[in-house]
């Protein structure tokens, strides 16, 4: 393939083509995104009220104006499912979750800091259902949605359904082309996908060969940030590999932070101890992991209702720091 005739992300292109226009260029960027995951093979948009993308807001905010009570129920347990939660909330909508697991973002959270974030829902009053899954939605002689179904046998009446249970990378573009993909698109350490001179970067893409205790598919805003960088200083004549670095994140649940940085397994792992504290009020957590041998390194930290300097905590993980140092310094995170 010579010149791509698609450039960046799939509005453009989409504009373009409609206009009967064709990009010709030297090198390209598959800047793709990441699409919602159909639940049990449901469609994205069931019913006749379903929000195409961007919609959803005008829709929450007609509905408080509208002052009717409405009930909309969350399906899925981790970040996109307690944000759409609080979307709902803030908009005078009655959420209710529905959570395939014991415990909430039971893959990353430990069963402590889980029971903070559960803590956050009481406050707000706001119902969680732990260990029950999505069954089926039911809609009226309208095709709106008027309850659901869940594997309890539990039929909850309703009026909204938003269905958080996971991304995964949107191949669309780069369907249009003979690009290598898996689940998502393929590139090497450089970005460099299987056409010459096309790369790909952010949600989309998917790492050949991830270093060790690196996942293949990087679903986060740095990330894709970083990955656009390291692709520009390639494209401007200095070629240079994708180094994600020390993992980071950090989110909001309801009024509780959540910062991450290094290794944090949700449960036990071999070779890894960890210390916790947490506050009476169930406010405030830290979580410090650490090497069970000695001189018992520090790997990683989970922080809820505080914050941590990236810098310092990445120091004292790149420089393998003794967590009784760490813990004896801690106030320099701080």
């Amino acid at each position: 393939m010579g010149d791509l005739h698609v450039l960046f992300a799939q509005e453009l292109r989409h504009q373009l083509v409609a206009c009967g226009i064709r990009v010709h260029c030297r090198h390209a960027l598959v800047a793709g995104y990441e699409r919602g995951e159909n639940h049990e093979g449901q469609r994205e948009r069931a019913h006749d009220d379903a929000a195409p993308p961007g919609a959803l807001e005008d829709i929450l905010l007609a509905a408080a104006r509208a002052a009717i009570p409405a009930v909309g129920v969350v399906v899925g347990g981790g970040l996109i499912g307690v944000e759409l939660a609080e979307m709902l909330h803030t908009r005078g909508i009655e959420p209710l979750v529905l959570v395939r697991d014991a415990r909430y973002w039971s893959n990353v959270l430990p069963p402590e800091e889980a029971n903070l974030v559960d803590r956050q829902f009481q406050e707000n009053r706001i119902s969680v259902r732990y260990g029950t899954e999505l069954r089926e939605i039911l809609g009226d002689a309208q095709g709106r949605v008027r309850a659901v179904r869940t594997t309890a046998g539990e039929e909850i009446a309703c009026q909204w359904v938003g269905l958080a249970t996971g991304v995964t990378p949107n191949l669309v573009l780069a369907k249009t082309c003979p690009i290598e993909t898996d689940r998502g698109i393929l590139v090497d350490a450089h970005l460099r996908t299987s056409v010459p001179n096309v790369y790909a970067a952010g949600d989309c893409a998917q790492h050949r060969h991830p270093a060790a205790g690196e996942i293949p598919i990087e679903q986060l805003w740095y990330t894709g940030r970083m990955q656009g960088e390291t692709v520009a200083y390639t494209l401007c004549g200095q070629p240079t590999p994708y180094r994600r670095g020390i993992w980071f994140n950090s989110a909001k649940f309801f009024n509780l932070e959540y910062q991450t940085y290094g290794q944090a397994p949700a449960e036990s792992v071999p070779d890894l101890a960890s210390f916790y504290w947490e506050h009476p009020t169930s406010r405030t957590a830290l979580r410090i992991y650490f090497r069970v041998a000695a001189p018992h390194a520090v790997v990683g930290f989970t922080a809820l209702g505080l914050r941590l300097r990236q810098a310092v905590c990445e120091q004292w993980i790149r420089t393998q720091a003794p967590i009784v140092t760490v813990v004896t310094h801690l106030g320099a995170a701080n």
